[in-house]
């Protein structure tokens, strides 16, 4: 997909979503979801693979079941790849994620992919090349909703 936008109101309605062998290639793409409950942008499950650039994620919304927050960005499950970059992101909600990685999927941001506001109670180990990959979460929640990095080395959450 080129260009376009995509919108999504309501409980588990990702904008744009890859599994089971799946894939999807989107470029200069605004994606807005909302509502409770895994009001997430785009998600790559189980085998599925999706290339975004450009273009911007914005989520909103409160977790009311365990688990099922508003997300970016998402990868879960093996296989489950999510490559971007130059994509900006938002996200706003009782519990809400910028970027998750769990249960072995893996996000791959490179140059200029930007977390407007980013929740580090799932934040997934980030290595130095901004590469995310699934491990136990640490159990942190942003003190302000300005953006922070997650220092990788230590794991722990540097001086604003």
């Amino acid at each position: 997909m080129n260009r376009g936008s995509i919108a999504t109101v309501g409980r588990d309605s990702p904008g744009i979503a890859a599994s089971g062998g799946g894939s999807v290639n989107a470029t200069g793409v605004i994606v807005t979801t909302s509502g409770t409950d895994n009001a997430m942008g785009v998600i790559a499950d189980l085998d599925g693979r999706i290339t975004f650039n450009g273009g911007s994620v914005t989520t909103s919304g409160n977790e009311v079941r365990a688990g099922a927050r508003p997300r970016a960005f998402a990868a879960r499950n093996p296989g489950g790849v999510l490559t971007s970059d130059g994509t900006i992101l938002s996200t706003s909600g009782l519990r809400a994620m910028g970027v998750v990685a769990d249960d072995g999927g893996i996000v791959n941001l490179t140059r200029g992919a930007s977390p407007r506001r980013a929740s580090a109670a799932s934040a997934s180990s980030l290595s130095r090349n901004r590469r995310a990959r699934s491990s136990p979460p640490p159990r942190r929640q942003m003190a302000s909703p300005s953006m922070r990095r997650l220092d990788a080395s230590s794991r722990r959450m540097p001086p604003a």
